[in-house]
């Protein structure tokens, strides 16, 4: 049975393969032109770039040669130069081109000849111009220069009218500025006036009309040359040598990009020659295969349907019914894939029943080990909930805060449960005293490690009013800093921890009428009057590394006025990524939204602000932990 259908098969796939070699030859053919075609379309794109840099050469040379004196001291330009050494590459890449066996083919030879003269066009124009520009000159130099010079002699004179000079100047530097041939005109009936005054004038020599006539009619000559060179090079009006300078670059231009066409339709009729090779060896190939397809199945498809109906049954009973295929005729391959299969049959209800069991061991042992990270995680979290509790205790009640200060806020809002960004406020009046401390910190991380920072932040700057040691802000930022440095042992050796806080402090003395601030990377803002004063904080850190433990901090005192108001804020805020693209809200901007809402109650300020910072953070996770506090002072 299966000896026919080899021959048969075996003369089909030799007829099969002739084909795709046939179909493989031809796209081999048409994809090394199609790759040949690329590469001259690599480089046309490369000969046109050098064109437009030329372009830009010419155009910077008119933008800042023309003006420039040292293109009219010495007579050279980077300009002209680049211009000479792109217009070299310029052609050489057009020989490389449009000169190749390759480009030669496509049938676009007017083309390149065109393209050819354009380009001595182009250089000739330009060096024509070049030369122009620098006989016409500018100021000083030049046909320019010599007019001036003219004018200045003339001027020297005092026998001719200075008013009628200053009136010829200006028809002058009129038809210079504006390049329009009325002030030409203009120009030439005031000098024809000046000369006839003169020539009529009795009270001057003829040795000195002689003198003055002949500046007169210099400067008329000089004035026409300049005239005449800016109707040839027709810069200011893109007329006459810039007009055809300006078509020839256009016209480069173009044919550069007609040819690119021409080789991007060469290229597509290269990919469809390629298409209907593959649609034709595709074709070949379903025909090919729905004849075998025909062969095969009047030999195998009654076996293959009783085993195809066997496999089916295996599978719907789960893989437990072993029931043998109703075959007889197992001596050929049809035969082997049925034994074969039966066989396979027996292993996979064998592994089937093994790995029953396993999974329900492996299920047992999982959901012990669920429970154990349950009961993990509960306690991991009680303790972190616990831990919350503490930071709330120990951070100053708000209503004693508004006792002091019956104006204010505080938005504090941590990332995770356990904050590292803390506020501290202390009152102290007595006899001698009544003064508000107040600081707004930022420690090092968030979640737990940063709460514990700021607990030792709050125990250390309430030990320092408890020990009455409360000299100024900077004396107690100096102190916080030391005590965070011993406690953290951050001066063992040469070892040093990157664990500390940044904290913004204020004093406010009542008695005094008196503001005191120092910061540690932290600033200050005051808004009076709508007007805002921003107080930096020293480049100093608590207890961070830093080189610059051995320097101290400054303090800025400054009086407050009623309706003051002062705001303090960590880095939370502005750190926050949000907005249509993502970015960080930024510093600067949280400034100018304090102050946008500093004329409204506090309350309404907290208000504000919140609904700012969701609106900006929208759906993306909050950054860090933020703090801002604002206080107005009534008193």
């Amino acid at each position: 049975m299966f000896r026919k259908l080899r021959n048969q098969l075996l003369v089909t796939l030799l007829l099969f393969v002739a084909i795709n070699f046939l179909v493989i030859f031809i796209s081999q053919s048409q994809a090394k032109k199609r790759d040949q075609i690329t590469q001259i379309e690599n480089r046309i794109h490369e000969f046109e770039l050098l064109i437009y840099k030329d372009a830009q050469q010419i155009n910077n040379f008119f933008s800042y040669e023309t003006y420039s004196p040292h293109f009219f001291t010495t007579q050279q330009s980077t300009f002209v130069e680049n211009h000479k050494l792109l217009i070299n590459q310029i052609k050489q890449a057009h020989k490389d081109i449009f000169h190749s066996k390759e480009f030669q083919q496509l049938n676009i030879l007017e083309r390149s000849d065109n393209t050819s003269v354009q380009i001595d066009s182009l250089e000739l124009i330009f060096d024509t111009i070049t030369k122009l520009v620098y006989l016409r000159g500018f100021k000083d130099w030049g046909l320019e220069g010599k007019m001036r010079e003219y004018a200045h002699n003339l001027e020297q004179n005092s026998q001719v009218a200075l008013s009628d000079l200053l009136m010829l100047r200006r028809h002058e530097k009129d038809y210079i500025i504006r390049n329009e041939l009325k002030y030409r005109e203009k120009f030439h009936d005031k000098l024809k006036v000046i000369i006839d005054n003169v020539e009529e004038a009795d009270n001057m020599t003829a040795s000195s009309k002689a003198k003055i006539l002949e500046n007169l009619l210099n400067y008329k000559e000089a004035f026409n040359l300049v005239v005449e060179t800016d109707s040839i090079m027709g810069i200011k009006n893109n007329a006459s040598l810039k007009a055809q300078l300006d078509t020839t670059l256009n016209y480069l231009l173009n044919n550069i990009k007609i040819i690119s066409t021409n080789c991007r339709l060469s290229k597509q009729k290269s990919f469809k020659q390629i298409r209907i090779a593959a649609i034709l060896s595709f074709l070949t190939y379903i025909l090919f295969s729905f004849y075998l397809s025909l062969k095969l199945s009047r030999l195998t498809t009654r076996r293959i349907s009783k085993l195809s109906e066997n496999i089916a049954g295996f599978i719907d009973s789960g893989f437990n019914i072993l029931d043998p295929v109703p075959v007889k005729n197992r001596n050929d391959e049809v035969g082997l894939l049925i034994e074969n299969f039966e066989l396979l049959k027996r292993k996979i209800h064998d592994q089937i029943e093994n790995l029953e069991i396993k999974v329900a061991e492996r299920t047992e042992e999982i959901n012990t080990q669920k429970e154990q990270i349950l009961v993990q995680n509960k306690k991991i979290i009680n303790s972190v909930r616990y831990a919350m509790n503490i930071q709330e205790a120990i951070l100053p009640p708000k209503n004693a805060i508004q006792k002091v200060f019956p104006e204010c806020f505080i938005l504090y809002r941590p990332k995770d449960l356990v904050s590292g960004d803390f506020y501290w406020f202390k009152n102290i009046q007595n006899a001698e005293l009544n003064i508000s401390l107040i600081a707004v910190a930022d420690s090092t991380g968030h979640g737990v490690p940063g709460g514990f920072m700021s607990m030792l932040g709050i125990a250390f700057l309430n030990d320092f009013v408890i020990n009455k040691d409360t000299h100024t802000t900077a004396y107690l930022l100096n102190r916080l800093r030391q005590k965070v440095i011993e406690n953290l042992a951050q001066l063992m050796h040469t070892k040093r921890l990157n664990d500390g806080m940044d904290v913004a402090l204020v004093l406010i003395n009542h008695n005094n009428k008196t503001i005191q601030f120092s910061g540690a990377y932290r600033d200050l803002v005051l808004i009076r009057n709508q007007q805002m004063q921003l107080f930096k904080g020293d480049k100093l850190t608590i207890g961070k590394n830093s080189r610059k433990e051995d320097k101290c901090f400054t303090v800025n005192e400054f009086p407050f006025y009623p309706n003051d108001t002062i705001y303090m804020f960590t880095d939370g805020f502005a750190d926050q990524f949000g907005g249509p693209k993502g970015y960080k809200y930024l510093s600067k901007n949280l400034r100018s939204l304090l102050l946008s809402v500093s004329n409204l109650p506090m309350n309404k300020q907290k208000t504000m602000i919140e609904s700012e910072l969701n609106q900006w953070k929208g759906k993306l996770e909050q950054t860090d932990d933020i703090l801002v506090a604002g206080f107005k002072i009534l008193d």
